[in-house]
């Protein structure tokens, strides 16, 4: 199975663009959706391709970035789970 995948799969478009190598990424894009006609296969990556670089540029790239943006809802989730932690249940649901 791994022979064939890695002989007979493309590559991935949405990887090959994260990499930077977009026109590399657009051939094994138009060998994925032969059955689009050009202007739509052309379409479709252009959005495909401005879709990813949205997500790269508002990707996090540290724990110090996410906490700074999601404060709050960091700090109600560890106190979720630190109280459901302290009130026992964990021990009802293995004796149950």
């Amino acid at each position: 199975m791994f022979i064939g995948l890695a002989t007979f799969m493309p590559n991935s478009p949405r990887q090959l663009i994260r990499s930077g190598k977009v026109d590399q990424a657009r051939r094994e894009f138009v060998k994925i959706r032969r059955e689009l006609q050009s202007h739509e296969v052309h379409e479709e990556f252009a959005l495909m391709h401005a879709q990813i670089e949205y997500e790269m540029h508002r990707e996090f790239t540290s724990y110090k970035e996410i906490f700074r943006v999601f404060r709050h809802r960091a700090f109600v989730s560890i106190a979720v789970q630190t109280m459901t932690s302290l009130t026992g249940v964990n021990v009802i649901q293995v004796s149950g």
